[in-house]
């Protein structure tokens, strides 16, 4: 029995070796280990860090463009993470531009995790689902950008009183035109920053809507309820900027309030066809679904919905540029 015992273990840690090793992203047992690149790094952005002379690109991680607004804050955050610590990464996979695609760890943490912990940047889901709960517990924290949104307003008092000072020294024509711009340019910033806030919003629900929300990936009406329930639920940041999308340009906050009005009236209903009587079930006769009308009424739902995301964040995407 003590030989049995210890073959068994033996069999079992031989087991969770080889799954641990095809778990590995690129691996496989008859492929090369991941190539390890360690060193101090420095943040080019929230996504993006330099090791010596190469770039590598956080896994699954996707911060925004220091031109826009957050992008100098994301890139701030990534650099306080790796401040004088040893950065160990694990290359996935060989990018564009000559970047190197890599899981990075700092101290024994995830830095992609770290940084969507701390609302600085958003996960790919196209890529892997391990960061959404992450993703969701920064949302409700109000953590990184999801309190920025709310705290990026106009200062009105100290631009009064740099007028004031302007008046004082030029004459008030010339201090007139000044207020007149820095108030031009405090609009544009809070524009391309809730652009940006939205944007992110509607590319997760884009992206429930064309992958778990599918009929082909739906393993029954619970499933079907608690995807639908995380789209219904993702209005966050258009609930708590709804009284400014005015500083959006024409007609894109008409195109949001039609978009999240027709989440909340659909949702809803195609919760209500996931639940009917047959909708998972086929017929023992024919192998058929049982009710091939109501499946129909979802996917079209779905998909008008899915066109809409897309189309929006589009729009949201050309105002931020490049």
């Amino acid at each position: 029995m003590a030989v049995w015992r210890r073959l068994s273990l033996t069999v079992f840690f031989l087991f969770a070796a080889g799954s641990a090793v095809a778990a590995e992203p690129g691996s496989s047992p008859s492929s090369a280990p991941p190539e390890v690149i360690k060193g101090e790094a420095r943040a080019l952005a929230g996504d993006v860090l330099l090791i010596g002379e190469r770039i590598i690109r956080l896994f699954a991680l996707r911060a925004p463009r220091r031109s826009v607004a957050f992008g100098p804050a994301s890139r701030a955050a990534l650099h306080d993470l790796i401040a004088g610590k040893p950065v160990t990464c694990k290359a996935v996979k060989e990018g564009r531009e000559g970047r190197t695609v890599a899981r990075c760890r700092v101290g024994g943490q995830d830095l992609s995790a770290a940084m969507i912990r701390g609302g600085w940047a958003f996960p790919q889901r196209r890529l892997t689902a391990e960061y959404d709960v992450t993703e969701m517990n920064a949302r409700r924290g109000e953590r990184g950008f999801w309190s920025l949104i709310e705290r990026n307003r106009p200062a009105h008092w100290m631009w009064n009183f740099f007028a004031v000072m302007v008046g004082a020294l030029v004459a008030g024509l010339i201090g007139l035109f000044a207020v007149r711009h820095m108030r031009a340019m405090e609009r544009r910033d809070a524009s391309l920053g809730l652009a940006s806030a939205l944007g992110g919003e509607i590319r997760f629900i884009g992206e429930l809507l064309d992958g778990d929300a599918d009929l082909d990936n739906l393993g029954g009406a619970n499933a079907a309820t608690e995807v639908l329930a995380r789209i219904e639920g993702a209005r966050t940041v258009f609930d708590g900027s709804a009284g400014r999308l005015g500083i959006l340009p024409h007609p894109i906050p008409a195109h949001l309030v039609r978009f999240y009005g027709r989440v909340q009236a659909q949702v809803p209903r195609m919760k209500g066809l996931a639940s009917s009587k047959g909708f998972f079930k086929q017929k023992k006769a024919t192998g058929t679904w049982r009710s091939e009308t109501l499946r129909g009424e979802y996917q079209e739902a779905r998909q008008v919905l899915l066109a809409e995301a897309t189309a929006l964040r589009d729009d949201l995407d050309k105002l931020l540029g490049p």
